[in-house]
């Protein structure tokens, strides 16, 4: 299959991403990236998760990838949604309010990026454009602005929210933080557990590119 509305509409935690989350931890998160990618034939996602898992003071010429470094760099001039999510275990919400990149609005898989799972098919259904717009809208995104996501899964759901944004027709730039929280933690360390208030930015009209 490819990354259609078919496949990856089911939710990037389909069997094959629940596999990856659950090996994320032995060792092998770039290797198990580039297999899952590709195995979805989906070129654009397989280069930009093969950049990932760089060594901490290189940075990647991805440019649907940036570093800590970087991203530090452009704090306030950029949107940083943060999109960490569980199966189990504390939620995504309650991991941003212990604390989280200094700026960064939390953007939920659940309610944000996803329709009532009810409506089907599978986990998590990819919302309608009007849906995500609003979202989009909430974090302050505006046509030619710069979005970076991260989550602490090597980033899984962070690349479900790049995607979605292609898929979309999103007019911005959208990049993967390299390394998650994680990566940042280790690089500059700074977290933050004050929330920005709500940006309420004008709703821009997006719909579906074809499959």
């Amino acid at each position: 299959p490819s990354f259609s509305q078919a496949s990856f509409g089911k939710g990037c935690l389909d069997s094959r991403g629940q596999y990856f989350l659950r090996i994320l931890g032995r060792g092998r998160p770039k290797e198990a990236w580039k297999n899952w990618a590709a195995s979805w034939t989906c070129p654009d996602a397989a280069r930009m998760l093969g950049a990932m898992s760089q060594p901490e003071n290189k940075t990647s010429s991805n440019p649907h990838v940036v570093d800590p470094q970087w991203l530090a760099g452009q704090l306030g001039a950029v949107v940083v949604a943060d999109v960490r999510w569980n199966m189990s275990g504390p939620s995504g919400q309650e991991l941003y309010e212990r604390g989280h990149i200094p700026g960064a609005h939390f953007v939920d898989l659940d309610t944000d990026l996803s329709r009532p799972a009810y409506d089907g098919p599978g986990r998590h259904p990819l919302p309608d454009a009007e849906h995500f717009a609003g979202v989009l809208a909430r974090i302050g995104l505006v046509p030619g602005g710069t979005l970076v996501a991260y989550d602490d899964r090597g980033g899984a759901i962070a690349a479900r929210l790049w995607w979605m944004c292609r898929y979309f027709g999103v007019p911005a730039r959208v990049a993967v933080l390299d390394g998650g929280l994680p990566r940042w933690e280790r690089v500059m360390g700074d977290l933050s557990d004050e929330a920005p208030a709500a940006v309420n930015a004008k709703p821009m009209s997006l719909s579906p590119r074809p499959a």
